[in-house]
């Protein structure tokens, strides 16, 4: 007997953070944002002069909130599935979030004498992780319904996501050098992009089921 899980029970984890924030609404964030980068720049050339410092952090802000913003999107769609992985759809909203606060923040403090070092570390450590949760939740929507090659493809490349996330970490967090061989990081990325690419191609090669066809117990 196969064990279906209960969607509200894995959904559970993820109500909190996904409950405020509708598909729709999200969409319409992201026009707003992009609507606020077009009016600027429209200013800014129709004014005949360079930005100054304040409408180049307004651009800069909302070009940050309008990517974290449809980054976020895969993370939501996961974590209102109800499948069994709807746990990290959630995690990489919430790590989107982080990363949009944390890159806000440092357009702002940049170049003002703050502690714009610390804050710049923590925007690329919530970058790094909010990309490879939000690529994972992509790779393992409906996974129970690929082949058992195209579920291993799907998991060696979020492994390797997250590995490389972890090791650009460590970097990020290494004041003396480097942390980690350039050689193991870019393998990991070309196993990664391979991945990337491999797994929609495996499941066009899966067989479909016949129109109309149903399971009888």
């Amino acid at each position: 007997m196969v064990h279906v899980p209960n969607p509200r029970a894995a959904a559970a984890p993820c109500g909190i953070l996904t409950a405020g924030m509708s598909r729709e609404r999200t969409v319409q964030l992201i026009v707003a944002a992009l609507c606020v980068i077009a009016v600027v720049g429209i200013i800014a050339v129709t004014s005949g002069e360079d930005l100054d410092d304040t409408s180049a952090r307004v651009l800069a802000s909302a070009l940050t909130l309008a990517l974290y913003l449809l980054l976020g999107l895969g993370g939501s769609a996961m974590a209102r599935s109800g499948e069994s992985w709807s746990w990290l759809g959630g995690l990489a909203v919430l790590l989107c979030g982080a990363g949009a606060l944390t890159g806000i923040w440092l357009w702002w403090v940049i170049d003002t004498g703050g502690d714009d070092d610390s804050i710049a570390r923590a925007t690329g450590i919530c970058a790094l992780y909010a990309i490879a949760t939000s690529h994972g939740s992509l790779l393992f929507r409906r996974i129970a319904e690929r082949s058992e090659v195209g579920q291993l493809a799907r998991y060696v490349t979020f492994g390797c996501g997250l590995l490389l996330a972890t090791l650009l970490t460590a970097d990020i967090l290494e004041e003396d050098g480097e942390a980690v061989e350039p050689q193991l990081l870019a393998v990991l990325a070309i196993l990664y992009v391979l991945g990337t690419v491999v797994s929609p191609l495996l499941r066009l090669a899966e067989p479909k089921a016949p129109a109309g066809s149903t399971e009888r117990g």
